[in-house]
């Protein structure tokens, strides 16, 4: 714990993930209460399936062979923009690569905006030093 008495990012984190898996572990030792967390995952399942965000596949084994071609396919072509992408069918990894291109402009902006702190500090330490250096060679003249 920090000296104000809160916890830290990392400390927090680490709090809920004990309290979550206290919590599923007691859940599961209940047979009635993990019917209802079963049955509460299955209807999130199929909300998500209802969505279009779980991809089903009909044929044991077809999982497996469209990750095999979509990586043979991402091996023989060279990298493609977003749109081609999404183009493709393959709306996750162009959701990833926004995300991640965010990240990064994010990252280039924090660094940016450090680096011009650190420059408006240093024209300040240089004002401040070349006004000491002025009074010293205007006290040593006069």
């Amino acid at each position: 714990m920090s000296r104000s008495g809160k916890l830290t990012a990392a400390e927090a984190k680490l709090k809920k993930k004990d309290y979550d898996r206290k919590r599923r572990e007691k859940l599961k030792n209940s047979p009635k209460s993990l019917e209802k967390l079963r049955e509460k995952e299955r209807l999130k399942y199929l909300k998500k399936k209802e969505k279009d965000q779980v991809k089903s596949f009909k044929i044991p084994g077809e999982e497996s062979n469209v990750r095999k071609n979509l990586a043979r396919l991402m091996n023989e072509t060279p990298p493609a923009s977003p749109v081609s992408l999404v183009e493709s069918g393959s709306r996750v990894n162009a959701v990833k690569n926004d995300t991640a291109a965010l990240r990064r402009r994010q990252q280039l902006r924090n660094r940016r905006a450090i680096l011009y702190r650190r420059i408006a500090k240093l024209e300040q330490k240089l004002k401040e030093e070349s006004k000491k250096s002025e009074n010293i060679e205007g006290s040593t003249r006069g």
